[in-house]
């Protein structure tokens, strides 16, 4: 939503991204510009970004539960205009 909103393209989602880091996000951004340097990491695609962040800040234990509940979501109406809103 954030990136639509302000007309964010493809190519800068990284930056845009690490731009809004703090405190253990930023010290991690920061030891990725570190170690790669900074022109490799935001030439990232944000795909790429989101695995790293992924593995960085979610446990197998977190990714595992939260999958089921988004395979266990139930609809509680059979109108989806409702659903919706």
């Amino acid at each position: 939503m954030v990136f639509t909103v302000t007309k964010c393209t493809e190519a800068n989602k990284v930056v845009f991204a690490a731009a809004t880091f703090q405190d253990r996000a930023l010290t991690w951004w920061n030891s990725q510009v570190a170690t790669s340097g900074i022109k490799v990491v935001t030439r990232k695609t944000w795909a790429e970004m989101k695995v790293m962040m992924t593995e960085e800040f979610c446990t197998p234990e977190e990714i595992q539960r939260m999958e089921s509940d988004l395979w266990n979501i139930r609809v509680k109406e059979m109108d989806i205009s409702t659903y919706t809103t």
